[in-house]
């Protein structure tokens, strides 16, 4: 971790902090006031944003640390632009009058033969809208509503969220006095009035698992282990140029097909080409996977433990590395989806000003494309904040290639899984989907092939940078 307690001092500090404060409060209070003109709150936010980005550097001693905060603060305006910007006023209210008559349904609260409009006026009263407020605008996944990011349910927890059932039954909101509750479907009532999940357990669960965050994030920034290198040579800038001696074709195959067995140098060199490129894969997924999740937990612990939430509507943030057998899954089923709403949004807008439809054959790539150069952006934004310096000696264009180059890799294995599966019926007949030894070595094919596409984007985005660094 990269500590500056040189340069930085407590009072430094106060300026990203109330900035951020304002930002929250004033898009909250935007949120909790019914029928409000919503989006002369968007200034005012992104003025709040520009403050609290600009001091980034200063919020903390740690520079992972304030990485995090400035993508935050980045990701939350992106998510309230989305929803003060994007988002219809009489969308939103429909959304307020889920949420009440689902908050009435919950045991322990209103039970009436019928929900009725003074009903929601009443409910709608004092704390309720600035809790309404928290649970969309701090929610970028949008979860428990009608904007919900669909895989987020197969991730745990989706499916026992009354919110989330009744947002996906009930699309277009009726007047409250049409809504009795017998009308609603019974799985919901069901699911509603059961005995709700443990929060004893839940925030065990959470604790434990936080606790094994911590002892992986410990080993993985041990210095021993995270500098090792073959026969204790340190890592310099020669191990960054890429020049004819590609991995691919000379360090690979020197390894998997032992083609250098009979030359020790060449086989150390192998060796230390591919765990430096294997270090890179891992600086892209560990300290993000850890950390994140991490806060992810301790936000979970504490809006679970003080009641404000429920344990279902904290699934865990990432899904399973299992999943990651192609780029895509990668992106979709295991990497955290926080920016995907907003910016899936924003690309939408942009493909409607272009005069691209839905429709149009480019269209899927396209906002493919637009939605990981907008991540990009956000990922380049974050070191110009905080290490301008290095951005002006090598630039900091590596972060755009980095998530741009993801949708080539899609592309690629589109076309690829396309001739597969024709190749697939024509030789073994449809049935063969079915057969598990099959199934599984496609899945180890997947794996592989997302190992060596990470290498390669790696390759031609890092080492560049880190080449230019060690000049």
């Amino acid at each position: 971790m990269i500590l500056r307690p040189e340069r930085w001092n407590a009072s430094g500090s106060l300026v990203p902090v109330v900035a951020t404060s304002l930002l929250l409060w004033s898009t909250l209070y935007s949120i909790s006031k019914p029928n409000a003109r919503r989006r002369v709150t968007i200034p005012l936010a992104a003025a709040f944003t520009v403050i609290a980005a600009l001091n980034a550097r200063n919020f903390s001693s740690n520079d992972i640390v304030n990485s995090i905060f400035a993508r935050f603060i980045i990701i939350y305006f992106s998510h309230s632009l989305f929803i003060l910007g994007f988002v219809s006023s009489p969308e939103l209210e429909d959304e307020r009058k889920r949420w009440l008559i689902a908050r009435s349904m919950r045991p322990g609260g209103a039970h009436g033969p019928a929900i009725d409009d003074q009903q929601i006026s009443d409910n709608a009263s004092g704390s309720s809208n600035y809790v309404f407020s928290y649970k969309v605008l701090l929610n970028p996944l949008c979860f428990g509503t009608k904007w919900e990011v669909p895989l987020r349910a197969v991730r745990g927890g989706g499916g026992d969220s009354l919110a989330t059932r009744f947002a996906h039954k009930s699309r277009s909101i009726t007047p409250a006095s049409d809504l009795k509750q017998p009308s609603f479907p019974s799985e919901i009532r069901g699911k509603t009035l059961q005995k709700p999940k443990s929060r004893i357990m839940f925030i065990l669960r959470r604790l434990f698992t936080l606790f094994c965050r911590y002892l992986a994030l410990c080993i993985y920034f041990d210095q021993d282990l995270f500098f090792w290198m073959p026969r204790g040579i340190p890592e310099n800038r020669d191990d960054y140029i890429l020049g004819g001696d590609n991995f691919f074709l000379k360090s690979l195959p020197c390894l998997l097909v032992g083609r250098c067995s009979n030359d020790a140098h060449a086989h150390t060199q192998a060796v230390r080409a591919t765990l430096l490129r294997l270090h890179w894969v891992l600086v892209q997924i560990v300290p993000d996977y850890c950390t994140l999740s991490s806060y992810h937990d301790i936000l979970a612990i504490i809006g679970v433990a003080t009641r404000v939430d429920d344990p279902s509507e904290w699934p865990p943030m990432y899904g399973s590395i299992a999943e990651a057998y192609t780029v895509r899954r990668f992106w979709s089923s295991f990497w955290h989806l926080l920016i995907y709403r907003s910016f899936s949004t924003f690309s939408k807008s942009i493909l409607a000003i272009l005069g691209i439809s839905g429709r149009h054959p480019i269209s899927r790539y396209t906002h493919n494309i637009l939605v990981f150069l907008l991540s990009g952006i956000m990922h380049e934004i974050v070191p110009w904040l905080l290490t301008p310096d290095q951005c002006m000696k090598c630039g900091c264009h590596h972060q755009i290639w980095r998530f741009v180059l993801q949708v080539f890799g899609m592309m690629v294995e589109g076309a690829v899984q396309f001739v597969w599966i024709k190749l697939e019926r024509w030789l073994f007949g449809p049935g063969v989907e079915q057969v598990r030894l099959y199934v599984a070595m496609k899945r180890c094919l997947g794996y592989m092939w997302v190992l060596f596409w990470l290498i390669w984007v790696a390759e031609q985005t890092y080492f560049p940078f880190t080449y230019c660094l060690a000049s």
